[in-house]
């Protein structure tokens, strides 16, 4: 849901200077057709997304609360959210949530730039990898283990794929590359 809220916001440049959607070449942002798609997006985006996971963050953080209480069907309405996880990561479902939308998000703030879409990706997935390796959230050990490690691969494979990308030649793009670089290697 969040990368179809999101389509409208993801314009390029044509050499004639005039910017359109990456998904929809044919509808040239500015124009009525790209307002309405963008106000469709953004209504999806508050009310489907954020509402989304605004509710899961309260029930996540109302369900020990619901459970001692023994409102049971509470507790089922948001199993979802929590049943993979350890009794004390209970709270591990909203960062996965968010980690889609998330990962939706460098597209649209670098539409231009695929070295700074992959370096905020890398950025994003090494935050979560980082927080589940703490928490350690699910309930069998080894799914920890095998999950750090997946997530691992994945970020290997994310960075890896910015050695095929030409060289960046901007000031503000190469300075934040850099700056990414060394924090990852750090």
């Amino acid at each position: 849901m969040s990368t179809i809220a999101l389509a409208p916001l993801m314009c390029y440049t044509h050499p004639n200077g005039l910017r359109s959607l990456l998904q929809y070449p044919s509808v040239i942002c500015g124009e009525s057709k790209h307002t309405a798609m963008l106000v469709g997006g953004l209504l999806l985006l508050v009310s489907g997304v954020f509402g989304f996971l605004a509710l899961c963050a309260y029930a996540a953080y109302a369900v020990p609360h619901w459970s001692a209480q023994e409102m049971h069907a509470r507790v089922r309405a948001f199993r979802f959210l929590v049943f993979r996880f350890r009794l004390d990561s209970w709270w591990f479902g909203v960062p996965l949530l968010t980690r889609g939308p998330l990962i939706s998000l460098p597209i649209v703030l670098a539409t231009e730039h695929p070295p700074i879409q992959s370096i905020c990706v890398a950025l994003i997935l090494a935050s979560f990898l980082a927080v589940q390796c703490i928490a350690r959230p699910w309930k069998v050990p080894l799914l920890n283990v095998l999950d750090c490690w997946m997530s691992y691969c994945i970020l290997i494979l994310v960075v890896g794929s910015a050695l095929y990308f030409d060289p960046i030649s901007k000031g503000a793009a190469i300075n934040f590359a850099n700056n990414f670089s060394t924090a990852m290697m750090v």
